[in-house]
């Protein structure tokens, strides 16, 4: 059952690698001509020990099989040519074999290296097409761990495959060569199968179970250890140093711990195998010498010869029940791996097949519901957002603003109702060719470890002129900025942008937002690190701009939102009012309370 399982995912990872499997065929087929050459190396073990022992006597020899037609070649049956003859033989077989075996683990390498590449890069190319809700869910140190360190755990499957191919080609080879020499014997030496197999599937499936909790702690270390180098300067102003190492240490602690279960298992088994074929061995030395008394046996070549051919089919024999206890090691990665590809809780954003060309009436929603795990977020919202004005969205914290307009690039989708754009489904439309009419500014800059040039063209089809990047960044109030520096747009920020202040973050996602020219934008707390002043100058900015565009503006300042022509309030994921400013406030309901809060302030 748990081979069937191994196949069948062993099976899918391949067919997901889309790997040259001429690479891996030639691998096993080297594999299987390197046992030949074992062959024929201990084959002819029998007839050297034979010369050794029967003192020069080589007249039995003519009739071995193989051994006869070899020492036909020497010109006179000299006891010296025989043996230099069969020695050498035998050296250029264990050459040839080892040699082989050589270009065989080098294709399998290739093999493994190119298909762990191809299955790394398609896990981050999913990452890139799951929705936001996705990873709203999951933790990035966790999704972090499976495309580096489980994929490359997963595919050292096959290098284990490779190894379990080699030790089973070789227990045949050997195999047969006991029969030959006495089937009685490796008839008696079989018994061990049975008791190796009990302990090799016992065995497995406890690493089995200790691997996925193995899987776990390792995310979860990988997480932890993500999560505190982003909140550094968090855990530096709290002073809490000691206390994140204790947490550390106790992970790390019981990752320790369950590895070393995984080892203890592992040993265990090794040797208790061990045990048992010393056993084994010893009553069949006992058993051959009764034979061999009684002239039942062959020579003492052949004893000797059939002894080292058990010692090395043990060696094999435990190096196979090795490979199968790693085979369930390597399950959980596995599983890990093909759960990225898995559709059934990614919470995928369909895309659909009609390309938007032009953008050039409204936004409208029609009882736009959505709920978010166990929350209903928004619960039956209809409003339009007309081309050429500035809509504001505002309410209290938690009223669902954010997810409102998550909804028009389809980072979410509604799980109730409909969004119409130019009175079609926002659904019809592919999300690439929808987003590159829309960019969207959040309070949560995101900025990338690299110039302030590259941040400004992220995205930017085309590049742009110096005099187009020059007017954005005076747009956004950012020229000066720019200037002041020793490399100007040369110059690094820092991972997440830590040599910026929140203000200079905000203006460059500002002036990103403005060079790709899109034709509806959307601000939430876009401003909200500015000063005044910089905040009025930007303001009047977007004001000029939403002239020819649809603006979406969410904020909680009172003064970002006056010169909206339209203001929606919202409330507890329902539209409560909307209209102007001077509406609003002459109609003395939540929006002129909500005003006057935070006037007082």
């Amino acid at each position: 059952m748990f081979l069937a399982r191994s196949w069948s995912r062993l099976t899918q990872l391949t067919r997901l690698a889309e790997p040259d499997l001429r690479l891996f065929f030639f691998s096993i087929v080297l594999v299987f001509v390197s046992s030949a050459f074992e062959a024929i190396s201990m084959g002819l073990l029998v007839p050297v020990l034979d010369i050794f022992i029967r003192g020069g006597n080589l007249s039995h020899l003519s009739s071995m099989p193989f051994v006869g037609w070899l020492i036909s070649f020497v010109p006179e049956a000299r006891i010296r040519y025989v043996f230099f003859l069969l020695l050498g033989t035998i050296l250029v077989a264990v050459t040839l074999r080892h040699l082989l075996l050589f270009i065989s683990e080098f294709a399998m390498s290739k093999f493994t290296r190119d298909a762990e590449h191809t299955v790394r890069v398609k896990v981050f190319e999913r990452y890139l097409d799951f929705s936001k809700l996705f990873y709203d869910f999951q933790k990035a140190g966790d999704l972090t761990e499976v495309a580096l360190g489980q994929v490359m755990k997963a595919f050292n499957v096959y290098q284990i495959l490779h190894l379990l191919t080699m030790n089973a080609s070789l227990l045949v080879v050997y195999l047969g060569m006991m029969l030959f020499i006495s089937w009685r014997l490796t008839l008696l030496s079989a018994l061990l199968f049975p008791c190796l197999y009990v302990l090799i599937h016992i065995v497995s499936k406890r690493l089995q179970q200790a691997s996925k909790h193995r899987l776990a702690l390792d995310q979860q270390m990988s997480s932890f250890m993500f999560d505190i180098l982003s909140n550094m300067t968090l855990i530096h102003a709290y002073t809490n140093e000691a206390r994140e190492a204790d947490r550390y240490r106790a992970i790390s602690r019981d990752s320790s711990r369950n590895l070393q279960g995984i080892m203890k298992k592992m040993y265990f088994a090794q040797h208790t195998q061990e045990v048992i074929q010393t056993y084994a061995i010893a009553g069949l030395i006992t058993l051959c010498l009764a034979f061999f008394f009684r002239g039942q046996a062959h020579g003492p070549a052949t004893f000797l010869a059939f002894f080292v051919l058990l010692r090395r089919l043990s060696t094999a024999l435990t190096s196979v029940g090795i490979s199968v206890m790693d085979l369930s090691r390597y399950s959980a990665p596995v599983e890990r791996v093909l759960w990225v590809f898995d559709d059934a809780d990614k919470l995928r954003v369909r895309d659909g097949n009609e390309t938007l060309e032009r953008f050039t009436g409204e936004i409208r929603f029609e009882d736009v519901r959505i709920r978010l795990g166990e929350m209903d977020i928004l619960k039956g919202v209809s409003l339009s957002l007309p081309k050429g004005r500035m809509t504001a969205i505002v309410g209290p914290t938690g009223s669902g603003k954010t997810t409102l307009i998550n909804l028009i690039p389809r980072f979410y989708e509604p799980t109730g109702g409909r969004i119409l754009i130019d009175g079609n489904d926002l659904s019809r439309f592919s999300t690439r060719s929808l987003r590159k009419k829309i960019a969207v500014v959040d309070q949560q800059v995101s900025i990338f470890n690299a110039s302030i040039r590259e941040n400004l063209l992220y995205g930017l089809e085309g590049g742009c002129t110096d005099e187009e990047l020059d007017l954005a960044a005076r747009q956004a109030h950012l020229l000066d900025f720019i200037r002041s520096l020793p490399a100007g747009y040369e110059s690094l920020v820092g991972d997440r942008g830590i040599r910026l202040s929140g203000g200079e973050r905000q203006r460059i996602a500002i002036a990103r937002a403005l060079l790709k020219r899109p034709e509806i934008f959307i601000f939430d707390e876009a401003t909200s690190s500015l000063d005044m002043k910089t905040e009025k100058e930007i303001q009047h900015t977007l004001e000029t701009i939403a002239k020819d565009t649809t603006m979406i503006v969410v904020a909680h300042r009172i003064s970002t939102v006056r010169n909206a022509d339209h203001i929606i309030f919202l409330e507890d994921g329902v539209v409560r009012e909307e209209g102007s400013f001077d509406e609003l406030i002459g109609r003395r309901g939540l929006f002129h309370d909500y005003w006057k809060l935070h006037v007082s302030l």
